[in-house]
């Protein structure tokens, strides 16, 4: 069962809802001087490998685009999000994905010195992975971001499977 977080920034825009997904495969952020323009992530579902795409906001002539894909067996444990007002509308500065192998590159602005408006928040829940994502966008600008999380589903082991149908086999012998 997954959960949906409560979300971050300044509450304003259009809102977005990519729902709970097995897992996500592949993240694209474009980015400029004035933060996060746009995300796309992609996701599968179910054995069939069905990916699902859904994108939020605009690319920028000024924007980089920035690709993070993930292995089949990687999933995400944690998000960083900072955020900043810049005037009275608060937008989404730089997003940091953590997975159980690595750690992303900062998409964004990130800032050495914090702003006095600057707030960071860290999306992560123990023994718990991030399955979807929601936020609002505007027109040019991610105003608010936040997550699923939902349980993680590990697939027995090698070793655990071998002994399993041991016994299996143990049992209708004895």
């Amino acid at each position: 069962m997954s959960r949906k977080m409560a979300l971050m920034g300044s509450n304003v825009g259009d809102e977005w809802d990519d729902q709970a997904h097995d897992n996500v495969t592949k993240i694209q952020v474009a980015h400029d001087f004035m933060g996060i323009n746009f995300v796309k992530f992609e996701y599968v579902d179910g054995t069939e490998n069905a990916v699902t795409r859904y994108a939020h906001g605009r690319i920028r002539k000024s924007s980089q685009t920035e690709e993070f894909e993930l292995t089949s067996d990687e999933y995400i444990t944690e998000v960083e999000v900072h955020s900043d007002y810049i005037g009275p509308v608060g937008q989404i500065m730089m997003l940091r994905f953590k997975t159980n192998k690595r750690t992303s590159k900062a998409y964004g602005q990130e800032y050495e010195k914090p702003l006095h408006s600057l707030r960071k928040k860290v999306f992560a829940e123990k023994n718990k992975k991030i399955v979807g994502f929601h936020g609002k966008y505007g027109e040019r600008i991610l105003h608010d971001f936040s997550v699923y999380v939902a349980p993680i589903n590990k697939a027995p082991t090698l070793k655990q499977l071998f002994y399993g149908y041991l016994d299996q086999i143990k049992n209708k012998f004895v």
